[in-house]
């Protein structure tokens, strides 16, 4: 249970100081009143998050557990034994162990999203902020099953996406790999055969050859190259998370317009359930802002907040940021006029989700041949320039 911190005058008007247990902010005020004391200020003591040892878990089994969770509470479980019972079927001993910290936390009575902000690596500020409107609201229930269904379609995302460019990957591995084998073991093995000739070669022969030659001696600055890009990535991951990607393939027109969607419909479903699950809307935008990754998205966002809180409708604001879909803004201004916001946001990231699978889907189909077309140039100039030379010689002998 959260403890908070109060400062106050007592029955002979003395200052006093000291720490109260409550639930809340209110109960706090009552404890320390009920102390004889009159409090003049009270802060609630911040719970330092724990730094966790354990390994990584996915989040696919948090938001198999938060769904769970959800269902054993309607169904009338406490939630510190409904914890219990998600630990004794866990088959991932991180996932039990975390549980079991969880459960002992809210079995002291400390509500379930203090308790799980403890551990800000496996929940995120969402994640929190869903669970502690649920708890002030009694609809617990309600908020961890919005919660687990907004990760699943996160989740579902993202293998999409990862599940469409395996296969162009794997060309593009097949084709360095390929002409990487041609250029440092075949080329200089006929290169060496040729020079015996003591002839002229023809001109896509010497410029294979001499790429060849450069390539086997500086092999040591390509792999200097390779490091120092995964080093700069590994350095771009950790300082600005993986939204970094999305500012750079914004730039490119071919990618755009994919990335505006996939921002789009992450903040629309982002804040469609928060907004659902009874979170202000100002706390909605900072968080849905804290998750957007994209830096451009971020600005925007924390934009608009600031003209919300001044009282500029939601949909107005959307417009004077710019940088937003209008299909985003048109739905948002329908929502606020009807009353049906969330409902309505949920429904266009849905139509977005759609939108992205199919776009993705004819890039795709366009990469690949592409690839393939570039990889057999690729091949058969290098087979052209080797097989030139034997030509020429054939037609000298023949002579």
């Amino acid at each position: 249970m959260p403890k908070f911190k109060y400062v106050a005058l007592d029955a002979k008007g003395q200052s006093a100081e000291g720490e109260v247990t409550a639930a809340d902010s209110r109960q706090a005020l009552v404890r320390v009143r009920e102390l004889g004391h009159f409090p003049t200020a009270l802060n609630e003591v911040t719970v330092e998050p724990q730094k966790s040892t354990r390994s990584k878990i996915s989040r696919a089994d948090i938001a198999q557990n938060f769904r769970q969770l959800g269902n054993l509470i309607g169904a009338g479980l406490p939630v510190h034994r409904a914890l219990a019972v998600l630990s004794e079927q866990s088959e991932s001993a991180a996932l039990r162990n975390l549980l079991e910290d969880i459960k002992s936390d809210v079995g002291e009575g400390t509500p379930l999203s203090v308790a799980l902000s403890r551990f800000p690596r496996e929940f995120p500020t969402l994640t929190i902020s869903l669970i502690r409107t649920g708890e002030s609201t009694g609809g617990l229930e309600k908020s961890l099953t919005r919660l687990a269904e907004l990760m699943e379609k996160t989740l579902q995302r993202r293998a999409q996406v990862v599940s469409a460019l395996i296969y162009p990957a794997v060309l593009v591995v097949v084709a360095i790999s390929a002409v990487g084998f041609l250029l440092t073991y075949l080329v200089p093995m006929l290169s060496n055969a040729f020079r015996e000739f003591r002839t002229i070669l023809p001109l896509p022969t010497r410029i294979l050859i001499s790429i060849g030659d450069n390539v086997r001696a500086g092999w040591w600055v390509i792999l200097l190259l390779v490091v120092g890009m995964g080093m700069v990535i590994f350095y771009m991951n950790r300082k600005r998370g993986a939204g970094w990607w999305e500012d750079l393939l914004q730039v490119l027109p071919i990618s755009k317009r994919l990335i505006i969607r996939i921002t789009a419909a992450r903040f629309s479903r982002t804040l469609g359930t928060l907004l659902g699950g009874g979170v202000p809307i100002l706390d909605a935008l900072e968080v849905a802002a804290t998750g957007a990754g994209n830096q451009r998205v971020i600005l925007a966002i924390n934009q608009v907040r600031m003209q919300v809180r001044e009282g500029v409708p939601l949909a107005n604001a959307l417009n004077t940021a710019g940088g937003f879909l209008p299909a985003l803004v048109h739905v948002t201004a329908v929502g606020e006029e009807t009353g049906r916001l969330p409902d309505l946001l949920l429904r266009l990231a849905d139509a977005l989700d759609f939108d992205v699978d199919v776009y993705l889907r004819r890039l795709v189909s366009l990469l690949e041949p592409a690839i393939i077309v570039i990889m057999g140039l690729l091949v058969g100039f290098i087979v052209l320039s080797m097989l030139l030379p034997i030509f020429t010689l054939s037609s000298t002998v023949a002579k």
